[in-house]
């Protein structure tokens, strides 16, 4: 039997003649035997896990997907010839505007220096009809707010109908109508994680600055009535506590005001004690649990920015650029959500075709320089630039989750209180 024939008998004809003999002729045996291998290992895979924010999100895999996923394991290898692989994640940054003043955040603090504005809902229904045979995942937020947008609910039913299986994060405090959020929960996001990060209104303004604690835990009521109303197993909602020094002492109250409201878990996510654009929130906000805190502090372990240990000087491990960039409101594709510079750009998408720019000559230098150096510039002080320990601390399952998805690490109601009981101590 030729290599062409057993090709075709695994992976089915249509590909054999493809890429079977041409990926050898092309780039070399050693290339085709890889990518042959990873494939292989892909065909006896109905789903692919994906892990983000504490949940695996086992995502249907069809030919085309499992066809890219093969082509990124070998990627890498031909970057300095040409761009092979597309992305499976993509990070869509809704939208830059918000209604409430986060210290640690870019928008809340005007420090983001982009305009205030909408992702086009065209552009972006454009370039998730162009990447579905590769898109796996979506996350909606980046920052702003992205129940502001008016089209929210289509982008991710439209995301969901092209088999991509999606996450949300928001602040809740817009006084959506009844009307939009049984839009949002018809869509069928499979995840959203509501930010509560306060169990009283005094430690909840102390982050979410101009948010009222009492409209949060109406939208997480209106979203659970709204699934019962649809008797729909989506979205999985995620009560969310921003662990900070004002609200290490209330995760007991948190968890049993998780419970009460009829959330489906409960997570607690470490701090990001800086800015986008290098104001430093140690002293002001970062825990003094150093089980709650992301950063460990050199002398006595008070949180300060100036005793800061670093945690960002290990093997580069992100691979955002090559496989998981994001979409911004303005249309440009960047490395990534901390991306603020032109060379971390990949380019603007508004009115061209996602892959003109994704393969372009120039999107090929810039990933080859990205791997070459260690990272771009903003990856210096990025946490996530190489193997951390994860941000998300404690996840506590409160409900029963759809089939397709799972709790990464969870640990019992329990567990948990013993857990912070002793943090306190």
């Amino acid at each position: 039997m030729s290599k062409l024939s057993s090709f075709a008998k695994r992976y089915g004809a249509s590909f054999a003649k493809r890429y079977g003999a041409s990926f050898a002729k092309r780039y070399g045996a050693s290339f085709a035997k890889d990518y042959g291998a990873q494939l292989k290992a892909l065909m006896k895979k109905k789903t692919f896990p994906i892990q983000q924010e504490g949940v695996l999100f086992h995502c249907p895999l069809t030919m085309r997907k499992r066809h890219n996923l093969a082509l990124q394991h070998v990627n890498k290898r031909l970057l300095h010839r040409r761009e092979i692989a597309l992305p499976h994640i993509l990070h869509v940054g809704v939208t830059t505007l918000c209604n409430l003043q986060c210290p640690g955040c870019p928008t809340g603090t005007k420090a983001l220096g982009r305009k205030g504005e909408h992702l086009d809902f065209d552009v972006f229904r454009r370039v998730t009809d162009e990447l579905r045979g590769s898109l796996m995942f979506m996350l909606f937020w980046d920052w702003g707010e992205p129940l502001l947008h008016p089209n929210i609910a289509q982008m991710i039913a439209h995301a969901r109908k092209s088999g991509i299986k999606t996450v949300i994060s928001t602040n809740a405090t817009i006084r959506n109508s009844e009307e939009e959020i049984d839009r949002l929960v018809a869509a069928r996001p499979d995840v959203v994680i509501v930010c509560v990060d306060g169990a009283t209104q005094e430690t909840y303004s102390t982050y979410r600055v101009g948010g009222k604690l009492t409209d949060v835990q109406d939208t997480i009521r209106r979203l659970k009535a709204a699934k019962e109303r649809q008797n729909s197993p989506y979205p999985v909602i995620e009560f969310r506590t921003l662990a900070t020094k004002y609200t290490e002492h209330d995760m007991p109250q948190l968890l049993h005001m998780a419970e009460d409201l009829g959330a489906d878990s409960f997570t607690v996510k470490t701090l990001r004690p800086y800015d986008y654009r290098g104001r430093d929130l140690d002293n002001e906000l970062a825990p003094v649990s150093k089980d709650l805190a992301r950063f460990a502090y050199e002398g006595d372990g008070t949180p300060d920015s100036n005793s800061r240990i670093a945690m960002n000087d290990g093997p580069l491990r992100c691979g955002k650029p090559l496989y998981a960039p994001t979409l911004n409101s303005d249309g440009q594709v960047a490395f990534c959500s901390y991306a603020k510079d032109e060379s971390d750009m990949f380019g603007d998408i508004s009115e061209v075709p996602f892959r003109s720019v994704w393969k372009s000559q120039e999107s090929a230098a810039k990933r080859l320089h990205f791997l070459e150096n260690e990272g771009a510039e903003p990856c210096k002080t990025c946490y996530f630039r190489t193997d951390n320990p994860p941000t998300i601390i404690h996840t506590v399952p409160l409900g029963e989750f759809p089939h397709d998805l799972s709790l990464a690490n969870p640990e019992s109601k329990e567990a948990f209180l013993q857990s912070v009981q002793r943090q306190a101590a």
